[in-house]
This record gives structure tokens, C-alpha cells and sequence, in this order.
């Protein structure tokens, strides 16, 4: 029987396999097959996928220990692997009858989800006619379904389960750092898509999906871009941690008496451990949610501001282990140069702006909207 231990043990054991594999996933754009059939073999991929279904139902908490030597292995692999496994909570949040249809034919799914800016959804019979072009598809290389947001109207937008074989993909990934997440663009143009295959974005928002109540677990009610955010800030904090290792072996080596070269290896290691406790708190919050409870917005925008700012004491640890290294840290034969550009890459995404995250929570705190409004 399967525990969350025993997965993060077989991941655990495929760790040096991910490092090894990492220059060649970022030359060809995407996890490679060796890496992603070892993962497969872990379990990883049924984490989310609900008990009822022959899944694991784990806790985000534990989640944290799974994605976490991934990433200390390769950026891109785990940013891939999280969200991979992540699209089964969202498949779990789709109508009873839509889950079951799925899970019958495949144990999990993989795959990518893109939702802004959405598509345009013309509403048919039995269901909706869907077209459009997503960027940043990550995990489309693996991906056997896509889930994508499409406009029915008036901002009214929903998410639809399509098909891989319905879709196009355009290779355009083509970044300085995250080469080998293969995040690349796609395009639906006229898809039927059934009704049961979609679902409200607004209720994935707040927790309030059709699956958030068909499950007897709290995990299923949170609200998906805080999930989310959590799975994508796992990539920096392994990352940093491998970047320390690394770094620490040159020192260990080359002995430096440098006060400055100190103080900056302690204050890296300071930052990413307060980055670390940072993240599992929000994924020990998200875990311990009762059935009962609902996240106020305060609360949301709090975590994800957590969040936010774990990745940004990533940067700092980065920073710190560039400034120790010098052109060291740039050598193609380091790992550190590819994490450098990988968390650089990471931070940018829009869920992960520290800025951004800490002016929605400030906002909540002086009693006003995360977000300001679009008119004065």
C-alpha cells in the first residue's frame, strides 16, 4: 500500500536520474522520456487523483516533500511533474459523471492548463463549440488531456476538458530559463466540447466547484490559484537548495577566509530556510482545512502573498550564491547557471510576482478588494 513516505522514497531514489537528465531536457525542451517514465513509476502521479477512483488523495502538505527533490534535480521537470499531477485535483472538481468517465479510462491524467487569456465559447446543443490560441502550455509534451478557458460572454468563463487529439500545438518555447518545461502555445479552433466537460473558472476561484462538493475532503475546496501557486513556487525553493549545495562543495574545495563570502553563504542559507518554513506553512494551512470552513479573502490573499515572498528569499539565496561564485556560477559545465535562469524564470510568472502578491494582501488588510478596480 502506498503512503505519502513511500512515493517520496521513490522519488527520492530517482533524484540523481533528473539531475542527470536536466542539460538534455533543456536542450531538447521538455522532461526527458527516462525521467518522466521513472516519475510514472513512483506514483506521483495519482496524488491527487481522488480515493473513490483508485487514487491517493494526499495531502498538499506531503506534496511539498514530493516535488521538492524533483526540483532539486531539475527546475523544469518538477514545474512539469507538479502541475501534471495538479491537473487531477482539477479534473476531480468537474461534475461526478465527467470524473467517473475519465478515471475509468485513465488512473490519472496529465494535462496542460492554460487559462488566460481565454477563448471564445459558443454555447450549441448538449454542449459548446470552443477556438482559441493559449500560450505557456506547460506539460503539453505529456499531456493526454488540456483544460483551457474560453468566454461564453459578458466575462462569463468557464473551463473546458478537451481532448489532446483536438488540439494544436505551436512550438514556441523557446526561453532563456524553464527551457524544458515545453511550455508552449495551442490552439483548439471549433471544438465540441460537452457541457459536463466544463465548469464555472469563478467557482474554481473560490472553492465553490461542483467537485468541492461531491468530495468528502477539504483539499478539493481550495481555491485553485493559491494550489496552484503553491506547485509552481516548489520549482525556485529546489532549486535555491541545489544551487547552496553546489556552491558549498566550491568552498569546501577552495577554503576562502572572505568575511563577505560568509556572510553571504549564511545569510543564503538564512533565506532559504525562511523560505522553506514559509511554504509549508500555506501548505499545511491549505492541508488542514476543515469541511466546514470557507477561505475569506483576507486569508487567500495572505497565503498567496506567502507564497509570493518564498519565492522572492529564493531570489535572495540565488543572488547571494552568484555573488560568491562569480563567473564560476556561469560556467556551462555548472548546474548553477541553468538554476540561476530557471528561477528567474519562475519568479516572473504572474502567480509568483512578489509585487503584485504583496499589494493584494496589503489591500485586504486596510479593508479594500485584493484588486483595484478598473474605474475609479
Amino acid at each position: 500500500m502506498l503512503t505519502p513516505t513511500s512515493v517520496i522514497h521513490r522519488i527520492e531514489s530517482v533524484r540523481e536520474l533528473i539531475a542527470a537528465n536536466a542539460p538534455l531536457a533543456e536542450q531538447i525542451r521538455r522532461p526527458t522520456e527516462e525521467v518522466w517514465h521513472a516519475l510514472t513509476s513512483t506514483g506521483l502521479f495519482y496524488w491527487f487523483v481522488p480515493k473513490r477512483y483508485g487514487g491517493l488523495e494526499f495531502s498538499v502538505e506531503h506534496f511539498v516533500d514530493a516535488i521538492l527533490p524533483i526540483a532539486e534535480g531539475c527546475c523544469s521537470t518538477a514545474w512539469v511533474a507538479g502541475f501534471c499531477a495538479y491537473s487531477n485535483w482539477i479534473l476531480a472538481q468537474f461534475p461526478a459523471r465527467t470524473q467517473a468517465r475519465i478515471f475509468k479510462q485513465f488512473p490519472f491524467i496529465t494535462a496542460a492548463c492554460v487559462v488566460f487569456p481565454p477563448g471564445q465559447a459558443v454555447s450549441v446543443n448538449g454542449g459548446y463549440r470552443v477556438t482559441g490560441k493559449w500560450r505557456w502550455a506547460t506539460g503539453i509534451s505529456q499531456a493526454n488531456w488540456v483544460l483551457v478557458g474560453a468566454s461564453e460572454g459578458e466575462g462569463n468563463v468557464r473551463l473546458f476538458l478537451s481532448r489532446i487529439k483536438d488540439v494544436t500545438i505551436v512550438d514556441t518555447w523557446d526561453a532563456s530559463g524553464m527551457r524544458g518545461t515545453g511550455s508552449h502555445d495551442i490552439l483548439l479552433k471549433d471544438v465540441f466540447i460537452p457541457a459536463e466537460s466544463s465548469i464555472p473558472l469563478n467557482n474554481l476561484m473560490s472553492g465553490d466547484s461542483i467537485g468541492a462538493k461531491f468530495h468528502n475532503n477539504a483539499m478539493y475546496r481550495v481555491p485553485m490559484q493559491l494550489l496552484l501557486a503553491v506547485a509552481a513556487g516548489l520549482g525556485a525553493l529546489g532549486g535555491a537548495r541545489a544551487a547552496l549545495r553546489e556552491i558549498g562543495k566550491v568552498l569546501v574545495s577552495s577554503p576562502n577566509n572572505d568575511a563577505i563570502v560568509h556572510l553571504r553563504f549564511g545569510r543564503g542559507h538564512l533565506a532559504l530556510e525562511a523560505g522553506e518554513m514559509t511554504l509549508r506553512e500555506v501548505s499545511r494551512r491549505i492541508s488542514r482545512l476543515e469541511q466546514s470552513e470557507i477561505f475569506e479573502m483576507k486569508n487567500q490573499a495572505a497565503l498567496h502573498a506567502k507564497v509570493c515572498y518564498a519565492v522572492e528569499l529564493c531570489q535572495q539565496t540565488i543572488g547571494d550564491v552568484r555573488a560568491i561564485g562569480g563567473s564560476f556560477c556561469h560556467l556551462a559545465s555548472s548546474p548553477i547557471q541553468r538554476i540561476l535562469r530557471d528561477i528567474d524564470v519562475i519568479a516572473s510568472h504572474r502567480l509568483l510576482r512578489f509585487d503584485s502578491g504583496a499589494v493584494a494582501y496589503g489591500r485586504t488588510l486596510a479593508g479594500l478588494s485584493p484588486r483595484r478596480s478598473a474605474t475609479p
